[in-house]
């Protein structure tokens, strides 16, 4: 998530130190310091959040630069989020394929394994695969004509940058999500 700075002053606004305090669920990426924010322009700063559990998480980032404008040249910005239920997928008691899938660990770092369970009758083609937060085909998992049964199938994440993602599991009658994360 980007933490918007602003300069709307009349000088070289400086950036020369980050910190974050309060849970350790968010963490700074890709900041080089110092940097600096020309007069009339904006920076973002990346904010990552990767919850832990299912909860509201709260964390402060104080921001120190070379305003002269606020005490003792910081400003402190709120960070929050909430942590929802990543990694399970159980449909409703209606589902016909796909049953239930699973990822762990997750968050990854490089590899997962993804765990899934197709029902119904008659053996289903289904389409693996994994999407960016823009919906956007990014990798291929596998596609191939599946019997009723539970299975598994090892992701490696290592080519995705830090992020959330969804893997996608098609059959011709059903499509289905399930998130996660990789936390570099």
């Amino acid at each position: 998530m980007p933490v918007e700075v602003s300069n709307t002053g009349d000088a070289d606004l400086v950036i020369t130190k980050l910190e974050i305090a309060g849970d350790k669920v968010f963490s700074l990426q890709g900041v080089s310091l110092p940097f600096t924010v020309k007069p009339g322009e904006k920076a973002n700063i990346m904010v990552t959040f990767t919850p832990t559990s299912v909860k509201s998480f709260l964390a402060f980032l104080k921001i120190t630069s070379n305003n002269n404008n606020e005490a003792n040249n910081e400003v402190t910005v709120e960070l929050s989020g909430e942590g929802q239920p990543l990694g399970v997928f159980t449909p409703a008691e209606e589902a016909k394929t796909v049953v239930s899938m699973k990822i762990g660990p997750n968050p990854t770092a490089d590899k997962s394994v993804l765990s899934f369970t197709i029902g119904g009758s008659a053996p289903q083609y289904l389409e693996l695969y994994i999407v960016n937060t823009l919906g956007q085909r990014i990798a291929e998992i596998s596609s191939q004509l599946r019997s009723q049964g539970s299975y598994t199938e090892t992701i490696d994440v290592s080519m995705l940058s830090s992020g959330s993602y969804r893997i996608i599991a098609n059959t011709s009658t059903e499509r289905v999500q399930l998130p996660f994360v990789v936390n570099r």
